[in-house]
């Protein structure tokens, strides 16, 4: 399972929803982080044909659920000094593809109308990772 630490800009408590495939059943629960702390796992996605390559999928939301639009998304491998780059779709969705497996990464969000507080997170990808859910507030 992926390993996934948090970093935030500002103290805040945040509440997570963290889900693992464990033996083909899906089994959720919700934790609360605070600065500094580790959470494992998110939802992981189906294995990659090619281990490889992973991609990274989520959603970036407002308060209220609803999805945040042309949200950018920016993913940096530290292991291999390069930037990745998704734009959210209408419904707040985003995914990167063609991801090398084994590397470091710094993921971040940003929108000219939303701060996020949850705005940065980092994790070792060793295969599909799906779940990495921002919240932005205006």
């Amino acid at each position: 399972m992926p390993t996934l630490i948090l970093m935030f800009r500002k103290p805040a408590v945040v509440a997570l929803t963290i889900a693992a495939m464990v033996f083909a059943a899906s089994v959720t629960s919700t934790a609360q982080l605070r600065e500094g702390k580790v959470a494992r796992p998110f939802e992981k996605g189906p294995p990659s044909p090619d281990t490889t390559i992973a991609y990274v999928t989520g959603r970036v939301t407002d308060v209220y659920g609803r999805g945040i639009s042309r949200a950018r998304i920016s993913l940096f491998d530290l292991d291999r000094d390069a930037e990745y780059t998704a734009t959210s779709n209408a419904f707040g969705y985003y995914r990167i593809n063609d991801l090398p497996v084994g590397d470091f990464y710094v993921m971040s969000v940003a929108h000219k109308r939303y701060l996020f507080l949850n705005g940065s997170v980092s994790f070792m990808l060793d295969d599909n990772l799906t779940g990495i859910n921002f919240l932005g507030e205006n």
